[in-house]
């Protein structure tokens, strides 16, 4: 069975999954406008590939610190459901169903913190995610990730150690879906690079390589 990698935001949904959460955070109290504004200061390098996604990381989870996983769960459902269903694509639902009734493995992968993309990913009845990992103990968030960001480079290591001894077989007929630059990496690696709504970096290579660009309102 062959693998169709999925982006998350600005590819499968209109907007940044990990922003919009921060907009969620200041609604319900964790955070205040002060904190908005430098998350909003920090992602405004991530189109030119150069924000830290450690950095970026480390703040935005700061406010969970001690959260339990039940109350955050409950934040989420209500986010998912306020901030994300009216943002899917119609496109992309239309090709998600496409390729279940081939029965292809669908895979989202996304470098958003893994709480969220796993509640999105249930949405759309999708089973496989790989996100940035977010450490629990005790039944509660630290604040702090686990192991390789899949951000950039760190997408292809962790689909790597995710898919293990299939890796190399279902990358040769693997598709991805992505608009941003950072997943070139990613892009480089699959059989079937498909380009959405690409921004300005991406969108040169794609015309340089012959990559399908697709634009979905």
């Amino acid at each position: 069975m062959s693998i169709v990698l999925f982006d998350l935001d600005e590819t499968l949904i209109n907007g940044d999954s990990a922003s919009l959460w921060s907009a969620f955070m200041l609604e319900v109290g964790l955070v205040d406008n002060a904190f908005l504004s430098q998350e909003r200061a920090i992602m405004q390098k991530y189109s030119s590939g150069k924000m830290s996604m450690s950095e970026y990381m480390a703040f935005t989870l700061t406010p969970l610190r001690a959260l339990s996983q039940q109350k955050l769960a409950d934040y989420v459902a209500h986010f998912v459901d306020k901030y994300i269903s009216s943002r899917f694509y119609p496109q992309a639902l239309e090709k998600i169903n496409d390729y279940k009734q081939a029965n292809r493995r669908l895979i989202i992968i996304s470098a958003t913190a893994d709480f969220i993309v796993t509640a999105i990913a249930k949405k759309l009845v999708i089973q496989e995610v790989i996100a940035v990992q977010t450490e629990v103990v005790d039944g509660c968030y630290t604040g702090k990730t686990i192991g390789v960001l899949s951000y950039q480079q760190g997408k292809v290591e962790r689909l790597k150690d995710y898919l293990g001894n299939e890796y190399e077989g279902l990358i040769r007929t693997a598709t991805f879906y992505s608009d941003s630059c950072n997943d070139l990496p990613l892009l480089n690696e699959v059989a079937y690079p498909k380009v959405v709504n690409p921004d300005e970096m991406l969108r040169t290579v794609a015309e340089h390589s012959g990559w399908p660009i697709l634009y979905w309102h």
